[in-house]
């Protein structure tokens, strides 16, 4: 398996898990953000699959209680 390596951290991106880790929030509440068009916080589909980019988590931690 191949690791990931990012040049600036920013661009570093998380799986819904690690961004439900990284927020403090649950996995269930991210989905519900991302489904529910909530617009709350920033995310990309590729496949089948959800990424956070870190600088938009970043931003929800600094404007979310």
């Amino acid at each position: 398996m191949q690791k990931r390596v990012y040049m600036n951290t920013e661009d570093r991106k998380y799986t819904r898990a690690e961004a439900a880790s990284y927020t403090g929030k649950s996995v269930t509440t991210l989905e519900t953000y991302a489904t529910r068009c909530f617009q709350i916080l920033p995310f990309e589909k590729i496949g089948n699959r959800t990424y956070y980019k870190k600088s938009d988590l970043d931003t929800f931690n600094e404007t979310r209680p």
